[in-house]
């Protein structure tokens, strides 16, 4: 089973509101009805362990609202998504500033082809902030002053702040582990810069 941010995001719409029709939930999200069902099944399917065969909806959201620990469950289960694995490799250099292709690679499950064309919208997103990549033979580099990396480095902690309800498992963890800031004084004194 997939699960991704959405599955997430709708499981949440699900436990905090009284909802109980597939249109409801179709509207919120702004998906069709079908797209809704197939994201409500794959929620089921993952917590009840069992295959949706014919889901009655009403029922099925029902269920889903009232199942113990569901958040963690899909959690636990949850895959990036293609802007989550560009969004981790980003952050990899930001944090590393050199990253391994083959170890990359097997973190977040892709073929060194498709890291090619990821790496070209990553250039298109690091450029706009004077920072660029370097391949070397020991991997990729990040290359940018200090100045443009520390810039970069805040919004990336915001856009995890924004988004971390519903970021993988892994990416969530080495992110908490990454903003342990000892000193906000600096954090400060950089922004404002």
């Amino acid at each position: 089973m997939y699960i991704n941010s959405k599955h997430l995001q709708i499981l949440k719409f699900i436990k905090n509101n009284q909802i109980s029709s597939l249109k409801e939930i179709s509207d919120i999200f702004s998906l069709s009805t079908q797209h809704t069902k197939i994201h409500l099944e794959d929620i089921y399917c993952e917590l009840f362990l069992e295959t949706s065969g014919n889901l009655k909806v009403e029922p099925a959201i029902e269920k889903i609202k009232n199942f113990p620990n569901s958040r963690n469950i899909l959690r636990n289960s949850q895959q990036f998504t293609k802007n989550q694995k560009i969004f981790y490799l980003i952050f990899r250099l930001v944090k590393d500033r050199q990253i391994k292709l083959s170890h990359i690679c097997e973190d977040i499950e892709l073929t060194k082809r498709n890291l090619n064309n990821y790496f070209n919208e990553i250039s298109n997103i690091i450029t706009p902030y004077n920072l660029k990549t370097k391949i070397t033979n020991r991997g990729i580099a990040l290359l940018g002053s200090p100045h443009s990396i520390n810039r970069f480095t805040y919004l990336l902690i915001f856009k995890f702040l924004i988004e971390k309800d519903f970021l993988p498992k892994q990416l969530r963890k080495e992110l908490i582990d990454f903003i342990r800031i000892k000193d906000f004084y600096k954090v400060r004194k950089d922004i404002s810069k």
